[in-house]
C-alpha cells in the first residue's frame, strides 16, 4: 500500500540485476524450483530521520521477507554467530596509528628525508546493496518466494528477513575484510567491518592515503560489492555506526552520533505522553540506548527494567496484546 512500492519493487525485479526471477503463475514456479515454492509475505520497513522539532527530514525504505509468518524460518539454523567490532576497536586501531606516524616524523626529521607529514585518516565508504550481493543455493529458493502484483517472485540472492540471511552476509562480510587487510601492512591501514559498515584507518602523507584509500575501494567493487559513493566520507570527523569520530592531534574523541541522540529523546517523549507503549517500539529504543551504553557507561543500569518487561512480555503476554505499560518503564525512560 506504500505510494513508493512500485518504484522499489521495480528496481529490485529489474532483470539485469538478476536478484529475482519472475513468473507469472505458481505452476511456471513449481517447474522452475522443481517442488513445491514456501511463499513468504513482502515487507517494508521505513526509517525516519527527524530533526529536533520532530520533522521528518530523510526517510530510508527497504524490502523484507516476512519468513517468520510463512514460518520458513523454523526450517532454518544459525549455528554460527556473528562477532562485530565496538566503536573502542576504531580508537585503538587511531592510536596505534598515530604512534607510527609519531614515530616515523621523526625518523624522518633526522634523515631530513621528507617534509610530508604523515597522519591518520578515516575512510568511511559503506557496500552498494550488500545484501543483495549474496548468491542463493538453488535449494533454498523454494524457501524464498513472495508475490507481489499477481506476479510470481523466486529469490536468486538472498532475502533480509529470512533467519539465516545476516549470517549469510556476514561471513562474507568477515572475509572481504580479511582480503581488504591483507593488502596493507599494520602501519600503513587497518580495517574494521560492521556488517556492511567498513571504516578504515589510514595513516601516511596525504599521497600515500590517497593511494590506500583509492586501493580498498577498487577492491570492494572488483569483488562485486560496490561502493555507495553518495554516503562515503573520510576525514579527521567521521560518523560510523553510531558514533561520530574527531582525530585530534594525538587524542581520538568519540563522542555518540547527535541524531541517534536526538531520535532517542524524541522516541521517550512520544513514549511517556502513552499509557502504553507498542513492544516494537520499546524493543528498538532498547537496542539503541544499548549501542548508546557502549559509549556512555552511566547508561547500563536503566537498560534493565527496557528488557526486564520486554521478557516478561514474551514470556506471558498481557492484556494489552503487543504492548507494555508505560508505569513499567517510566523509570528508565525519565533517566
Amino acid at each position: 500500500d506504500d505510494p513508493d512500492a512500485d518504484t522499489i519493487m521495480g528496481d529490485i525485479m529489474c532483470q539485469q540485476k538478476r536478484w529475482v526471477k519472475v513468473f507469472d503463475n505458481e505452476s511456471d514456479v513449481e517447474r522452475f524450483l522443481g517442488t513445491k515454492p514456501v511463499v513468504s509475505q513482502l515487507g517494508l520497513v521505513t526509517k525516519h530521520k527527524y530533526d529536533e522539532r520532530g520533522r521528518i527530514i530523510r526517510t530510508k525504505k527497504r524490502v523484507i521477507l516476512d519468513c517468520k509468518k510463512s514460518r520458513a524460518n523454523d526450517l532454518a539454523r544459525a549455528q554460527q554467530r556473528i562477532l562485530l567490532p565496538r566503536p573502542f576497536h576504531a580508537v585503538d586501531d587511531a592510536l596505534r596509528l598515530m604512534r607510527v606516524c609519531r614515530a616515523r616524523a621523526r625518523r624522518t626529521a633526522k634523515k631530513r628525508t621528507s617534509t610530508a607529514t604523515p597522519l591518520v585518516e578515516h575512510l568511511v565508504a559503506d557496500y552498494e546493496d550488500a545484501y543483495w550481493a549474496i548468491p542463493l543455493h538453488p535449494r533454498e529458493r523454494r524457501f524464498q518466494v513472495a508475490r507481489f502484483r499477481h506476479q510470481w517472485l523466486v529469490f536468486l540472492r538472498t532475502g533480509q528477513g529470512t533467519k539465516t540471511g545476516g549470517l549469510t552476509w556476514g561471513l562474507i562480510s568477515a572475509l572481504c575484510g580479511r582480503f581488504g587487510q591483507s593488502l596493507f601492512d599494520i602501519w600503513e591501514l587497518l580495517l574494521q567491518v560492521y556488517t556492511d559498515d567498513p571504516l578504515s584507518a589510514v595513516a601516511g602523507t596525504l599521497e600515500e592515503r590517497d593511494t590506500r584509500m583509492a586501493c580498498i575501494m577498487v577492491l570492494w567493487m572488483v569483488l562485486g560489492l560496490g561502493v555507495a559513493f553518495h554516503k562515503a566520507a573520510r576525514g579527521f570527523d567521521v560518523v560510523w555506526i553510531g558514533a561520530q569520530f574527531l582525530l585530534r592531534g594525538e587524542q581520538v574523541i568519540v563522542t555518540v552520533n547527535p541524531d541517534l541522540i536526538d531520535e532517542i529523546l524524541l522516541s521517550i517523549r512520544g513514549m511517556l505522553q502513552l499509557s502504553a507503549v507498542p513492544v516494537k517500539d520499546v524493543r528498538r529504543l532498547a537496542g539503541q540506548a544499548n549501542h548508546v551504553s557502549g559509549l556512555v557507561f552511566s547508561w547500563r543500569p536503566f537498560l534493565s527494567d527496557l528488557w526486564g518487561a520486554l521478557a516478561a512480555v514474551a514470556r506471558k503476554p498481557n492484556r494489552i496484546h503487543g504492548k507494555i505499560w508505560t508505569r513499567q518503564i517510566r523509570a528508565s525512560l525519565y533517566w
